[in-house]
């Protein structure tokens, strides 16, 4: 999980991604906070609506970007039609 803003959508540092890793029941997989928020001006995600979604591949590749709460079943699609090329 990537952070590119803390509680007042300022740039996050490693403290913020710590306590939210805290806060959301340290996961198994890693809290990385994004001071430069190249999240949003690297990645097809726009920033716009939270929170943002990207899936990945497993050679760590872009497949899509979404956003919102919700059901991710346009999230499943996206990882079927990739298993398939």
């Amino acid at each position: 999980m990537g952070l590119f803003q803390d509680y007042q959508a300022n740039p996050p540092d490693r403290d913020i991604g710590e306590d939210y890793w805290g806060r959301i029941g340290e996961p198994e997989f890693p809290v990385a906070a994004d001071p430069d928020q190249l999240t949003v001006t690297e990645t097809p995600y726009t920033g716009e609506a939270l929170p943002g979604k990207c899936i990945l591949s497993p050679r760590m590749e872009i497949l899509q970007c979404g956003s919102g709460h919700g059901e991710d079943d346009w999230a499943y699609d996206v990882i079927r039609e990739h298993a398939q090329d």
